[in-house]
Formats: structure tokens, C-alpha cells, sequence
């Protein structure tokens, strides 16, 4: 294998452990000299790696939440473990209508006088399209807080309700319901251990007053039936995904507690599961997954946080859905060569009938663990280049299998420098025996390879690789744009410079499936920034168009849509108060036609635009 790599990846990756385990705001204006950029998406430019230390010592005293911590130069270093917008798993419809609706996390909201206590605000799809002001019978836009009637917990400075949110039907009655994390929830005198709110869906949309629809929920590790031990900065809720993963046709839901201890292994991390059934998700059979559970590949290590990414898709095509587990903080320890700290690796568990994510039975393929080093990769596992930052999934094939696409925003392609990180991706493609590298063809005695690697230097890619573009730091697979019935990838690069004088305007990349897997080639590749011919908005320093993507299909047609937010954008003269642009499908893939831009100044949409407050959160 050539040694020398074409490789493409995020910095955001580079010092993405301490998000996780902590979670400040990075004030660029004083890192920069420029306005501030959104804190849930860029990184500071000094190139400096939080250690290992670093990250230890913030769980192990009282003084902040589990994801803060100062970079050692005043410069605060901000997570991703708050987007998992990317993860194509369900579509959010909370009323029932047949379009989806958009959940937008407010991590930085203050609730009652309480500083980044979070809060969701809703908007709900329709005929045509995102609809903020309830017209036509659409629900009106919500805003839901811990505060809210029916919600349990209580805001609470540095919650972050709402870092993530993911919607799926966990009640079998036709409606999607909204999981919100709180990673930062206290748990009694237990600080940032963490928690998952549930609201459920109904004919008027999300509600907890409907006596027809399950109460709002709250999970912890503390709640009955739930394994696990509620332990400080543990995190629960940090990250989460959503499947049918006991193929009974009710959602289940995967929560990450990024931070839990295992044995003696501190910060190694670990996934809860709870499924779902006719009144709502319930702790009867839930499980816990670690890297010392029976059957699972590799092993528990201090500061792995396993679970920091998940997605969920039916990567054999039998019904069930099975679980992609991102630890890129992994180091890799090869046969005799030196330990690659930080390179990173995919844990997969399959699902099966009855049973739920199994890695001991003999029905489903046994479980994986997947890394730039695994056979027929292209590519080799480096330092720091921490494979499985991003995790998406779709059927970008058509064959009826789901695939799982890996970012890997670290990845350096130039010289193999560490800290260039222009940033790629692979795509691993599901069949009958699950994911596989290859075909299962032999051609010419050698096995026919279909594993992608893709980098902004592939044929057809608009754009070329540049140092810290990040490329495969935002991705979704879940959106078919162009109604082939092909699934599409989307790319958001909020670090894109798209001319020599505005730094981090941003962009999004999209890549179509094809029935000959993705392809930049048969239906050719988009590039989008707000300066794009009928996309609304001005390409400005550091908006960040791209920061999070999410695609489903939000009405004007039988095509996904794609929602990509801006934080950076001001609105009103309110610096970085954020929006969210909405490209929608058609035919020929994604065009400006109907182009919609929200904020907290449209007509409708709940509160009124704040200085930083860049939309900050997930979109889902």
C-alpha cells in the first residue's frame, strides 16, 4: 500500500476529545482579531492540541462542566459532540403529515435568568415547505425548555438542553417524537452526568399535555432499569441515535455516556440503549455497551470516550437496524509498531429480531471494528487523524442495504503533516453479510474493492484540498435530493475561504449516489455558498455557512431537502446570531428555487436574535 497519503480532514477533529469532555466558548474576536465565530463549530487557529492531561484534569475537580477547558492560551476549545445532525437515520415528522419538521438546538439559551441552560425550537413542514407561522392547519413553531409545561427537569445554568436532538417514533402511533440531550444535567447532587428528555408527537405536533399521548420522559443512568451509575461528568446524552433495532417496527434509542468509567478505566465511555414500545421508551431490556462488552472488538482504554459518535442503518439489509459506534479518540497499538495515539476506529453491533443489538449471536454478522488500517481501506491509520469524528448512513447504492460514510476531518494530505487537515471520508458499503470493503467478487484472483475514499482532491469534487477545510467534519447521508431513490451525501465545510479576501465563509458540498455507488461523475457534484446563484444571504468572513446539515424532506416536492446553519450570520445588526438556510430538491438534485432562510427575526420562529447566539446546537 502507498504510504504516502491523499488525505483530507477536520481540525475541529484534531482537538476533539475535549469537546467531549469539554465545552467552552472560543472567542475568536480575541483569538482573531475578528468577529466571533459559532463556539459548536470552529476550533482556534494556534494549532494547539489539548493533551490527555488536560482532558483528565477537567473531570477530575469541581470547576467547570465536563467539556471546558482553556487550551493553555486563554483560547477556549470547542466540542463537536454536540452535532449529530448527520446521522440519516429518521425523519422528524411530529404531526403526522407526511413532511418533516426541523428541530434546531439552542445550547446557549438563557431560560428563567439561567446562563446556557438550552432550549429546542421547532418548525414544522408542509406542503410548501417549512412553515413557521402555523398557516394552513401547520402547527405553529415551538419552544420548548426544561421549563416548559410537562417537561421534567429544571433549567439550569450550563445545561445545554438541546446540544443534541434526534427524532424518532418511539411509540408506535405514527408520529416521530423529539430526544433532546442534556449532557450537562446535574442528577441530583451529581454534576454534569447527564440526562435525555423525550417529548412525543402528535396530530398538533410535539405536546406533554395530550392525555392520548405518553408523558414527557426523562432519562438518566439513575432512572430504574437503566444500567450504568450516575458519577460525575459522566455525560450522559451527549450523543444519540435512533433505529429499530429489535425489528418490531417501534423506534429504539442509543445514548452516549461519553465520559463513564470502565473498571478502572477512566473516561473509556459507553452506550446506553432503550427500546421502545406502545407507551413510550422503557428500561425493559435496555442495555449497556462498552469495548469490554462480550463479543465486542478491541478492548476498554482510559480517554477512548467510546459512543462519542453514533449512527444507526440496516447495513445487511434484514430489517433490523444496527449501530455505528465512532471512538476517534482511540489510539491504535499495531504488532510490532509504535502506538498511533488518536487515530481513531468504528465499532459496529447488528441488531437482530427479537433480540435487539446483539454481538454474540449466530443470526446477524458478528460485530466490527473498522480503522484506516482495516483490509481494503485505502489509506493508513496516522496520529491524530481520528477516524470516525463524523458517522453517517444511507443507501447510496440503491441495493437496499444501508452504507455507513466515516469522516475522517483530520486527515492531512499533504506530506502526512499533522495539523493540515484538509479532511476526507470513506464509504463502507452494506450487503447481505453486512459491511464489507469488498464486493465479494473475485476478479482477476484479487477481490473487487468497492470501499471509497474521498478527499476535495477526487475527480469531480468542486473545490480543492486546503489546510484546515475540514472536509468530512459535517456530513448527512440521509437525503435522496434528486427522487432517484438513491441516497446522497451533503458536506458542510464551515471552514471553506471561497476567495482570497473572506476567510471561513463556508461551504456545502454534495455528492450523488448512483446505482454504481456514489459518484461525482454521473450526476455531478454541488457546491453551495450563500453567494450561489438564488441562495439567499452574502458569503461573508466567518459566517461558517455549513457548520451542521441535515436532510429530509420538508414538503414542495418528493425530494429531500437540505438544512444547513450559518451561526456566524448576523441578523437585524445583531452580530453572530445565526440562521438556517433551506435548499430544496427537485428532479435535477438540490436548486435555489424556494430557497428559505429562518432566524430568530422571521415572522413566527419563537424569541428574538442574541449576539453569539449562532442557532448553536444540532439541527435535526
Amino acid at each position: 500500500m502507498n504510504r504516502q497519503k491523499d488525505r483530507s480532514i477536520t481540525r475541529l477533529a484534531a482537538n476533539f476529545l475535549v469537546w467531549i469532555v469539554l465545552i467552552a466558548p472560543l472567542n475568536t474576536a480575541e483569538a482573531q482579531g475578528s468577529k466571533k465565530l459559532d463556539t459548536d463549530v470552529f476550533d482556534s487557529d494556534s494549532g494547539v492540541r489539548a493533551s490527555d492531561s488536560q482532558i483528565r484534569s477537567s473531570i477530575g475537580s469541581d470547576a467547570g462542566p465536563p467539556c471546558e477547558k482553556s487550551n493553555g492560551q486563554g483560547i477556549g476549545l470547542q466540542r463537536l459532540c454536540q452535532d449529530t445532525s448527520g446521522n440519516g437515520v429518521a425523519r422528524g415528522d411530529f404531526n403526522g403529515d407526511g413532511f418533516a419538521d426541523l428541530a434546531i438546538g439552542l445550547i446557549y439559551e438563557k431560560v428563567s435568568g439561567e446562563s446556557e441552560a438550552g432550549a429546542v425550537i421547532v418548525i414544522y413542514g408542509s406542503a410548501n415547505g417549512l412553515s413557521p407561522n402555523g398557516e394552513g392547519g401547520v402547527p405553529a413553531s415551538q419552544l420548548w425548555t426544561q421549563d416548559s409545561p410537562g417537561v421534567p427537569g429544571t433549567a439550569e445554568t450550563m445545561d445545554h438542553f438541546g446540544g443534541p436532538v434526534v427524532s424518532g417514533s418511539f411509540n408506535d402511533d405514527g408520529f416521530s417524537d423529539l430526544a433532546i440531550g442534556v449532557a450537562f444535567e446535574a442528577s441530583g447532587s451529581t454534576k454534569y452526568a447527564g440526562a435525555v428528555n423525550i417529548i412525543y408527537g402528535s396530530p398538533n405536533g410535539l405536546t406533554t399535555s395530550d392525555p392520548n399521548v405518553p408523558a414527557s420522559q426523562i432519562w438518566t443512568q439513575g432512572s430504574p432499569g437503566v444500567p450504568g451509575v450516575v458519577e460525575y461528568g459522566d455525560a450522559f446524552g451527549t450523543s444519540m441515535s435512533w433505529g429499530d433495532f429489535n425489528c418490531d417496527n417501534i423506534g429504539d434509542l442509543a445514548i452516549g455516556a461519553i465520559n463513564e468509567k470502565v473498571g478502572v478505566s477512566a473516561n473509556a465511555g459507553a452506550v446506553n440503549v432503550l427500546y421502545g414500545a406502545a407507551d413510550g421508551l422503557s428500561s425493559s431490556g435496555s442495555q449497556i455497551w462498552t469495548q469490554d462488552s462480550l463479543g465486542v472488538p478491541d478492548q476498554v482504554e482510559s480517554d477512548d470516550h467510546f459512543g462519542l459518535r453514533m449512527a444507526a442503518g440496516d447495513f445487511n439489509g434484514d430489517g433490523c437496524f444496527d449501530l455505528a459506534i465512532g471512538t476517534p479518540l482511540e489510539d491504535l497499538e499495531p504488532a510490532g509498531a509504535d502506538r498511533i495515539p488518536h487515530a481513531g476506529v468504528v465499532n459496529v453491533i447488528y441488531g437482530s429480531f427479537g433480540e435487539g443489538l446483539t454481538a454474540t449471536s449466530s443470526v446477524v454478522p458478528p460485530s466490527q471494528l473498522w480503522t484506516q488500517d482495516s483490509n481494503f481501506i485505502q489509506d493508513l491509520a496516522e496520529p491524530q487523524d481520528e477516524f470516525g469524528t463524523t458517522l453517517a448512513t444511507g443507501d447510496l447504492d440503491g441495493n437496499g442495504a444501508a452504507d455507513l460514510v466515516i469522516g475522517v476531518p483530520n486527515e492531512d494530505l499533504t506530506n502526512n503533516d499533522i495539523g493540515d487537515n484538509e479532511g476526507a471520508f470513506h464509504v463502507i458499503y452494506g450487503r447481505s453479510v453486512g459491511l464489507s470493503a469488498t464486493s465479494g467478487i473475485v476478479i482477476g484472483g484479487r477481490p473487487d474493492v468497492t470501499a471509497q475514499y474521498w478527499t476535495e482532491n477526487t475527480a469531480g469534487v468542486p473545490e480543492d484540498a486546503e489546510v484546515h477545510d475540514n472536509f468530512g467534519s459535517r456530513i448527512t447521508a440521509g437525503g435522496d435530493f434528486n427522487g432517484d431513490g438513491i441516497k446522497d451525501v451533503a458536506l458542510g465545510l464551515p471552514y471553506e475561504q471561497i476567495d482570497a479576501t473572506h476567510p471561513r465563509t463556508g461551504a456545502v458540498i454534495v455528492i450523488y449516489g448512483s446505482s454504481f455507488r456514489l459518484s461525482s461523475i454521473i450526476n455531478p457534484a454541488q457546491i453551495w455558498t450563500e453567494d450561489s446563484q438564488g441562495i439567499m444571504g452574502t458569503a461573508e468572513s466567518n459566517d461558517g455557512f455549513g457548520a451542521s446539515v441535515s436532510a429530509w424532506n420538508y414538503g414542495r416536492g418528493p425530494q429531500a431537502d437540505l438544512a444547513v446553519r450559518i451561526p456566524g450570520q448576523d441578523v437585524a445588526g445583531v452580530p453572530d446570531a445565526g440562521v438556517i438556510n433551506v435548499i430544496y430538491g427537485s428532479g435535477g438534485g438540490l436548486a435555489p428555487a424556494f430557497n428559505q432562510v429562518f432566524s430568530r427575526d422571521t415572522p413566527g420562529v419563537p424569541g428574538s436574535p442574541k449576539t453569539n447566539d449562532g442557532f448553536a446546537g444540532s439541527i435535526y
